[in-house]
């Protein structure tokens, strides 16, 4: 039962993750505008909605919405969702059996210090697991653009080299 409450968490969590990816990209190269130039006036976006509608008119909807850090997003939400929502309601029972406030003194049903504690371990082991993709997930949001002749010719690195792809940028982060 754990296994299969852990596959639906994560079939969930990739479906959130693809429905609201658009909203994601967007959010990330605002934030990723804000770090690169303090001078609002060289600022590429003035907004969200100038945002979303020049990725649109640059990338199309599924290249310059949709598609950046999409398979990022989706591993760490497979891992990340899988076990911090799968995991939770077996950890729940396992730590009702053995905390010293739980079964052995006798509670019937695992209590509110329970349940916290088992969010807190499934959350955090969750988020440890996935981080990584996350890191690369926004890299690839924020980087994303048309490359022509070796260099981004839209987006927010414009003239810039692209940097690796996700497995690769993923491998570096775990040889560091």
């Amino acid at each position: 039962p754990v296994t299969r409450e852990m596959a639906a968490a994560s079939c969930a969590m990739t479906a959130t993750s693809v429905v609201f990816n658009p909203f994601d990209v967007v959010k990330t190269k605002l934030q990723t505008q804000n770090q690169l130039s303090k001078d609002a006036s060289k600022r590429i976006y003035t907004g969200t909605l100038h945002c979303a509608k020049r990725c649109i008119l640059e990338d199309g909807l599924v290249r310059g919405l949709w598609l950046p850090g999409l398979t990022a997003s989706i591993m760490r939400d497979i891992v990340n969702g899988g076990i911090r929502m799968g995991g939770y309601a077996a950890a729940v029972r396992a730590l009702h059996e053995q905390v010293p406030w739980g079964a052995p003194s006798g509670a019937l049903a695992p209590t509110f210090g329970t349940r916290v504690l088992a969010g807190l371990l499934t959350g955090f082991t969750g988020a440890i697991l996935a981080n990584p993709t996350d890191v690369v997930k926004v890299r690839l949001m924020a980087e994303a653009g048309t490359v022509s002749g070796g260099v981004y010719v839209t987006g927010l690195y414009q003239g810039q080299p692209p940097s690796p792809g996700a497995l690769v940028s993923m491998w570096r982060l775990a040889s560091e």
